[in-house]
């Protein structure tokens, strides 16, 4: 420990005792004890100043204190300053997260579930990475203890609340195998081959594709995609990778690149209006994503939100006005404002951020899922006609819509 190092440790250590050291200079001398493997110093330091220091702030302290104990085998010491930390303020979920990994350690099996159980009672947006690992635990260790339908319900609503978890989904379909509960329902699982685009999160139509192979997958049957750049977050079987299966040709495909004898046509956009694709479909089957795309086909729609992701952070505004063109043309009506294109923001994390600055978006496509995810982040949506816009929030049971149309038509 250098000379600096130890001076400003001794005052910090006399400053603690008389409850005058501030939880900023307690944790930033800390953070450098730590550097020099100083760790009983810096344990010793937290001591003291939670000892000697009131403060509202002390349940972090405490978690602090709790966490370099845990660091160096000390599982005893760091459930103490965990539980004092919970104490201190029962909705702090990093905490009782972590007194919860603390008391398994220490085969407080019970304890730990119960902790983790607690987590679940916050609000998801107050800590949400505490939360999805509180979901994972409770279902690794229900798992562990036999307790099969929990341990399912726990890891199902991890993945509903972050789908990108591969480990997670892959102990997900596991754990329903174990309890008979693969396919999920009673029946032959059907092969279906959907002809998708490569995968992207900035098109709504093929995250929806993606999407759907995935939510069939999740139902048994047997569904994939005919392109190899796919979503890590969701499930594809190959199996269905056979000219037998049932195929699902979205607007931009073409009837003449399909192999498979029995085609359903999803029609995701205005016929042709990407340039790609058929303009009339021949196929016996046809559903369209809404019903303005084409009017004489039945409705089959699935969501492309990401809600967890596109919400309201209730944060100051201080873009009055942004804009979206999309496939329409621009009338410089709106002039000189932040414009989203394709390739900006570059993610759909900064997307959802940047949203959450904007007062209000100009969206000239009536048809861009764009327009519920500004909705869902707080802005007003209005069209260049300055009408404002009606969120689309339409839920439907997809996977059900379409095996039952396919059963019906071939007598699968």
């Amino acid at each position: 420990m250098t000379n600096d190092l130890i001076n400003s440790a001794e005052m910090a250590i006399e400053q603690a005792q008389q409850g005058v050291l501030s939880l900023t200079e307690l944790m930033t001398l800390a953070e450098r004890l730590l550097g020099k493997n100083e760790t009983a110093s810096a344990i010793k330091l937290y001591q003291l100043w939670t000892a000697h220091t009131e403060s509202a702030l002390s349940y972090a302290a405490f978690f602090n204190l709790g966490a370099i104990m845990i660091n160096t085998g000390d599982v005893h010491g760091a459930e103490q300053a965990f539980r004092q930390s919970v104490s201190l303020k029962p909705d702090f979920a990093q905490a009782r997260l972590n007194l919860g990994l603390t008391l398994e350690r220490m085969g407080d099996t019970p304890g730990a579930l119960e902790q983790w159980r607690s987590v679940l009672n916050f609000q998801k947006a107050a800590d949400r990475d505490s939360y999805l690992s509180s979901l994972n635990n409770l279902g690794r260790l229900l798992l562990t203890r036999n307790e099969l339908p929990e341990a399912e319900e726990m890891l199902e609503r991890s993945l509903i609340l972050q789908p990108d978890q591969p480990e997670v989904l892959q102990q997900w379909v596991n754990l329903r195998k174990k309890q008979q509960k693969w396919p999920a329902y009673d029946g032959k699982p059907l092969s279906i081959l959907i002809y998708a685009p490569d995968y992207r999160e900035n098109s709504a139509g093929i995250v929806v594709l993606h999407k759907l192979c995935h939510l069939l997958n999740l139902a048994g049957h047997h569904a994939t995609v005919s392109t190899q750049a796919r979503a890590p977050q969701y499930l594809y079987d190959d199996v269905a990778y056979t000219h037998e299966a049932v195929a699902i040709l979205p607007d931009v495909a073409k009837s003449s690149d399909c192999l498979n004898e029995k085609a359903v046509r999803w029609v995701l956009l205005f016929p042709g209006a990407l340039g790609q694709g058929d303009t009339s479909y021949e196929e016996e089957l046809i559903f369209t994503y809404i019903p303005t795309y084409y009017p004489s086909a039945p409705e089959f729609f699935i969501s492309s939100l990401d809600t967890e992701l596109f919400t309201n952070k209730n944060q100051q505004r201080t873009i009055p006005l942004a804009k979206y063109i999309g496939k329409f043309v621009d009338d410089n009506q709106y002039p000189d404002i932040p414009l989203i294109t394709r390739t900006w923001p570059e993610s759909r994390q900064g997307l959802a951020d940047f949203l959450n600055t904007v007062e209000t978006l100009v969206c000239y496509d009536p048809f861009t899922a764009l327009s519920t995810e500004a909705a869902l982040c707080g802005c007003k949506v209005i069209g260049p006609d300055a009408k404002p816009f009606v969120p689309d929030l339409r839920e439907s049971d997809p996977v059900t819509i379409l095996t039952d149309a396919i059963r019906n038509k071939w007598g699968l």
